[in-house]
């Protein structure tokens, strides 16, 4: 058989063998496109239906609160990527807030706490993997010290004055998470004297909370030879031991309701010049 049989064949195959797939009916009109990784489906957590209320702070009657429905995106798409490992935006809308703490809010912000000073340091206009953070957010009838609203993430700078009030940073650490909130807490200490353990511990606490999967595919194996036998269909059958749910699933959207299902991000990400053939 001639090299060029062998190679007809080859793109025979893959043509055959796509990884892609086009799964739904439309008018196939192209709109905005768009390339989305959605997270697998996550449980909201069962404590969501607890009381929004928090209890009364500095002085203000809980009254003060303004209640809001908690809600979270279901459908997620990428944030970042730290350490190769894809961070899935996760939005709690909607949060309670008391109006009365505004004064102090600003008085917080005024005061340049030395430890708050250097973290905001290291994440505000987007330092930290491209990730938006409020430095200092109401939240009920509390004033949080960091806020990242794409993940629902709390951080809190704990000071010494925290060892004599323990009974209530906890109250105030289980209404956020019954708001659906994470909460990050860093010592005092660990920011003043290594933040970059403290900036590390941070990192990883999000890839365990927000991360799912590895932002590249693995290799796909290639093939080493041109004989006739490396054309078999069944090289390229699925595993069916793989659990679909746990792999994010990459998408072209070329409007609202169709897409191209299963493209990899190398293959979006590739350019030629300043030329995306994906996209295109």
């Amino acid at each position: 058989m001639t090299l060029e049989n062998n190679i007809n064949k080859l793109y025979q195959f893959n043509l055959k063998n796509l990884i892609t797939q086009y799964p739904v009916d439309g008018d196939n009109v192209v709109g905005k496109i768009k390339y989305v990784i959605s997270a697998p489906q996550h449980s909201p957590p069962s404590n969501l239906n607890a009381p929004l209320h928090s209890p009364p702070l500095e002085g203000y009657l809980k009254d003060g609160v303004v209640n809001k429905e908690t809600t979270h995106e279901v459908n997620k798409e990428i944030l970042t990527i730290i350490n190769n490992k894809i961070i899935f935006r996760n939005f709690v809308n909607s949060l309670p807030y008391n109006p009365k703490l505004k004064p102090l809010l600003k008085e917080k912000r005024k005061a340049g706490i030395l430890s708050e000073v250097l973290f905001w340091q290291q994440v505000h206009k987007n330092k930290f993997h491209k990730i938006d953070f409020d430095r200092q957010r109401i939240i009920g009838n509390y004033i949080v010290d960091f806020y990242v609203k794409t993940l629902g993430l709390v951080i809190e700078i704990d000071g010494s004055s925290h060892d004599k009030k323990k009974d209530y940073d906890r109250e105030r650490q289980q209404f956020l998470e019954n708001l659906g909130l994470k909460v990050f807490r860093i010592t005092d200490a660990d920011v003043k004297k290594n933040i970059e353990r403290a900036m590390k511990d941070l990192e990883a606490y999000i890839i365990e909370q927000y991360g799912v999967g590895s932002a590249y595919e693995p290799p796909r194996p290639m093939v080493t030879s041109l004989k006739e036998e490396n054309f078999s269909p069944d090289v390229t059958k699925n595993n069916e031991s793989l659990d679909n749910n746990l792999i994010p699933k990459r998408k072209v959207y070329i409007n609202d309701t169709q897409y191209f299902d299963n493209v990899p991000e190398v293959a979006w990400n590739f350019y030629i010049g300043g030329y995306q053939p994906v996209q295109k």
